[in-house]
């Protein structure tokens, strides 16, 4: 108990190294608390969406030399394919205010996997359907589709 109310004086003695002191403990409190926030915010809570591990990002990737304008394929509502599939394995979403007849037809699209499909599967589709838009339109020959896990 000496010991502690020996601190006690030294502290009231040199109030300048005192606020130091604890002003440097309110930091590096301040600073963990919110290090452990962070972590359990990014890394621990699951993301507000269902079926995280099921979320895909679709990419057009060139096979051979990159043209200058990427096509890919519309979403369901605006699906005026000839070869679209409605019943296809991945449900598309196309970015909003996206003109599908502007010259640029560069973009990623995020899907989710239907349940009980496998990446494997997707990918295989994607490329299928990638390579009868080949067969249509030669502008699209030597470009894929590619399916990133997001989840």
């Amino acid at each position: 108990m000496n010991e502690l109310r020996f601190a006690l004086r030294q502290l009231l003695k040199n109030p300048g190294f005192a606020a130091v002191a604890v002003l440097t403990l309110a930091l590096g409190i301040g600073a963990t608390a919110s290090v452990f926030s962070l972590i359990h915010g990014v890394l621990l809570t699951p993301p507000p969406y269902r079926k995280p591990e099921q979320i895909v990002l679709l990419t057009p990737e060139r096979i051979d030399v990159m043209p200058p304008g990427i096509r890919f394929l519309p979403s369901p509502s605006d699906a005026a394919e000839p070869n679209y599939d409605v019943n296809a394995l991945v449900d598309y979403w196309s970015p909003p205010g996206l003109a599908l007849e502007s010259k640029e037809r560069s973009w990623n699209v995020i899907g989710r996997l239907r349940d009980g499909v496998t990446l494997r599967q997707a990918q295989a589709e994607l490329t299928a359907i990638a390579a009868r838009q080949a067969q249509a339109d030669p502008d699209l020959k030597g470009i894929t589709v590619k399916a990133h896990p997001v989840g």
